[in-house]
């Protein structure tokens, strides 16, 4: 059996990125949750780092989907803005939500839907984002 052998010239080289580019989003952080027993409302924690310009973004599955909707979803007791969603039918539901300039800290996303659904969801926020072409 060939063995490789991978050598590095010394001292080794690294590119090194600015820490911010101008006009660039960055990602912050993400977090997830799911229930696959039918319920109400789904919950889980988003911890929204320090930065300008923010903005949560909360993306919902709904499993199984007999009729329900996604009828809001909060960070933090704030209101999300609802910003589309697809549907197959009765079998599956999918919908993106958003929040800008979301508070700074840990606080629970609570997505609530029109009757028990089997869901999950997950969350992802931005830093450095354009807050007015959204």
């Amino acid at each position: 059996m060939a063995r490789f052998n991978r050598s590095f010239p010394t001292p080794r080289r690294y590119l090194r990125f600015p820490d911010a580019i101008a006009g660039q989003p960055w990602f912050d952080n993400a977090a997830s949750g799911n229930q696959s027993v039918a319920a109400t409302t789904l919950t889980w924690s988003h911890t929204v780092g320090p930065g300008s310009n923010a903005i949560l973004i909360v993306g919902v599955g709904i499993l199984d989907a007999l009729g329900q909707n996604v009828t809001g979803i909060t960070y933090n007791g704030v209101a999300l803005q609802f910003q589309t969603a697809i549907s197959n039918g009765t079998a599956a539901r999918a919908e993106m939500w958003y929040l800008l300039l979301p508070a700074q800290g840990t606080a629970n996303v609570v997505v609530t839907f029109s009757a028990a659904a089997a869901a999950a969801g997950g969350s992802t926020s931005w830093t450095n984002v354009n807050q007015t072409d959204t």
